[in-house]
């Protein structure tokens, strides 16, 4: 989501390298995104603080809508029922009985009519149209329950309605606020209030790995750049890889490396050879060739210690090291 980029505020958490920006150019781009992917972890109450946009992607509307539904109905009767809408459901369940309390009722509004004449008649709308509404209701109480007759007529109350309308009119706040009144003096007051209401309504739709994954995906390269930096001091995946790529960077990854515990790989095969050759390169005028490599030897031993297979290979170097009391 490349809005994140647009919107990142400047009390996101941002990362010091000591010493270690140069190294992350020189390795490889999927490796830093993997790295990042797999450390860095989001908070998810204030990515969405700081931009509510990733609610809505990642938002389960259906869902929130059924059981607002379902919810709403547990609690609606009859009297809730618009009455126009009662009456067409006793005219299109008309039963004996309902027949029956219809007439009977009239009669008693209308104690001039021919009590046999309304028996023969089947005009029940023109009936219930002098009914008021509590006897449109008696009526449907007739012989069911007011309760079931509420959830059929209310039942899709909620049709072609999204979360956003219903937060919007049931608990009277606008899903939207965040885009709005950016200049006002109050507006973060009013944003905090907003967002903390809106989060109480929402939080339990919302797919947190979906969150998480646009927060991921919307930061830029050079963030997650940023980030990583601080893993090649203590990652010997990432050092292996600059070692691979750019053994030229031997020399700067021993500066950055020496002095840790562990993490590192100080006592690798590749990463010394890298580092003798580099010093030699780096050091062509400083002595004769033999000592240049005794002292790159020397350093690593004295850091790191030797790889088995350095040890063979400068056999000869190591000798003239002992005998210039190195004491290797």
């Amino acid at each position: 989501m490349k809005y994140l980029k647009k919107y990142k505020l400047d009390n996101l958490k941002t990362f010091e390298s000591y010493g270690s920006d140069d190294l992350i150019d020189y390795v490889d781009f999927h490796l830093i995104e993997d790295i990042f992917d797999k450390n860095y972890h989001m908070d998810f109450d204030e990515a969405i603080y700081i931009h509510p946009a990733l609610i809505w992607d990642n938002f389960d509307d259906e869902r929130f809508v059924t059981e607002f539904e379902r919810d709403y109905l547990e609690n609606q009767s009859l009297e809730d029922v618009n009455p126009d809408d009662i009456k067409e459901y006793v005219l299109d369940n008309l039963t004996d009985s309902k027949k029956s309390k219809i007439r009977e009722m009239y009669l008693e509004k209308n104690e001039h009519e021919d009590e046999e004449d309304l028996y023969d008649s089947d005009d029940y709308e023109n009936m219930l149209d002098e009914f008021d509404d509590d006897e449109i209701v008696e009526v449907a109480e007739e012989d069911e329950n007011s309760y079931d007759i509420a959830q059929t007529l209310l039942s899709g109350s909620f049709a072609g309605q999204t979360a956003k309308d219903i937060i919007s009119e049931f608990y009277g706040i606008d899903p939207e606020f965040y885009t709005k009144n950016r200049d006002s003096y109050s507006y973060r007051d009013t944003y905090d209030d907003n967002f903390q209401q809106l989060k109480k309504i929402v939080v339990n739709y919302i797919d947190k790995q979906g969150v998480e994954k646009d927060w991921k995906n919307g930061e830029s390269d050079d963030y997650k750049k940023e980030f990583t930096v601080d893993y090649i001091e203590e990652s010997p995946e990432i050092q292996k890889n600059i070692i691979a790529n750019n053994p030229e960077k031997a020399l700067d990854l021993f500066d950055l490396i020496e002095g840790n515990d562990d993490k590192h790989i100080g006592d690798d095969y590749n990463f010394q050879k890298a580092y003798i050759e580099q010093y030699e390169k780096d050091n062509p005028d400083d002595h004769d060739e033999g000592e240049i490599v005794q002292n790159a030897i020397f350093n690593l031993y004295e850091e790191f210690g030797l790889n088995p297979e350095i040890k063979k290979e400068y056999s000869d170097e190591l000798i003239l090291i002992t005998m210039s009391n190195y004491n290797i």
